[in-house]
């Protein structure tokens, strides 16, 4: 568990780089592609908290994950949102509806 403190910042860094792709589309041609394998990281990096019962922060970036699906605006990438807000909505369910985090 020790290593958990970084993935957050994976995590950001992560969709950073998917925006950085979106940018740069109409010079790479392979950008949706590139952005679907980081948002299949991000999700394997939110399993990882999730494994690592940080359940809070796992749901509030399995919801910011989701919103950086919708603004690619691809096929593939609307597919991964809604993985992201589905888990996200069975974290809530299932570790947070009963702790102080979902005030």
């Amino acid at each position: 568990q020790a290593n958990t403190i970084y993935l957050p910042s994976l995590v950001f860094r992560a969709m950073e780089l998917c925006r950085v792709y979106f940018e740069l589309k109409e010079e790479d041609e392979k950008w949706e592609k590139k952005v679907c394998k980081i948002l299949q990281y991000i999700n394997s990096l939110l399993t990882a908290l999730v494994k690592a019962e940080y359940w809070d922060l796992a749901l509030r970036l399995f919801l910011q994950s989701s919103l950086i699906c919708d603004l690619m605006g691809i096929q593939t990438a609307e597919s991964i949102a809604y993985e992201f807000v589905s888990r996200a909505f069975a974290i809530y369910e299932e570790e947070v509806s009963d702790s102080k985090a979902s005030l």
